[in-house]
């Protein structure tokens, strides 16, 4: 039997929870910035252990209306690892190391033909039924060969709401700074997600970025099950 899922988004609903140890969580979605572009996300995560994850994701097609190109996405690769549980005042903590594999065509617009990685780490405290995320990133954005790499850094902080016995809320917001660029930016999310039986999580979130170089509204419906498990203790 797989364990519940967890969800886990991109800068959005960041959390410390991995997948159960042997478990199969399969995620698929879709992205849309209305009149722009539409992508069509995925992702699978392996428990390695208790306390590990391995993780792949990344838009499996996309397409850009004004543009009027469409092609695949690039790819990350990923490792979670919950040092902490919750104790007390401490709060939980995890670190995640994670590359992206330039699979997407650059000359669609869709990538830089480089590779990326950067290193996160991720706190959770509990305060009564609220849930608490805290989310700092950085690493380096791969520039096309010969032209150097642009140091980027992230944080973030979210809210989980748990309103009813199947459903949840969250909102979070954050920055973004990318220092050779000198480029700033400013992001707001908010969604909310329903438990589907004991294994399926169906969300729905909406994205709003501010900023030198904002991003129009990016509206997201996901869902998250788990597989099985290919690991089981007699």
């Amino acid at each position: 039997m797989a364990l519940e899922p967890t969800l886990q988004r991109p800068l959005l609903a960041a959390t410390t929870e991995t997948t159960g140890f042997g478990s199969l969580q399969l995620e698929a979605g879709v992205a849309s910035d209305p009149g722009s572009q539409l992508a069509f996300p995925g992702a699978v995560r392996v428990g390695l252990s208790d306390a590990t994850e391995g993780y792949l994701r990344g838009d499996l097609l996309r397409w850009d209306f004004d543009a009027d190109v469409a092609g695949q996405g690039n790819l990350l690769v990923g490792v979670r690892h919950r040092l902490l549980e919750e104790q007390g005042a401490l709060p939980a903590l995890a670190i995640q190391m994670q590359t992206k594999l330039p699979t997407a065509q650059a000359s669609d617009g869709f990538g830089s033909n480089a590779i990326d990685w950067d290193l996160a780490l991720i706190a959770d405290r509990e305060f009564g039924s609220l849930e608490t995320s805290w989310l700092a990133q950085a690493g380096y954005l791969g520039v096309d060969f010969g032209t150097g790499t642009d140091f980027e850094s992230t944080l973030a902080a979210s809210v989980r709401w748990p309103f009813a016995t199947r459903w949840s809320a969250y909102l979070q917001g954050g920055a973004v700074a990318c220092r050779s660029q000198d480029r700033r930016e400013r992001f707001l999310g908010a969604g909310l997600v329903y438990r589907v039986g004991a294994q399926g999580l169906l969300d729905v979130g909406v994205l709003q970025g501010y900023g030198d170089a904002p991003e129009d509204v990016l509206l997201m419906i996901g869902y998250t099950r788990n597989a099985g498990s290919f690991y089981r203790v007699r």
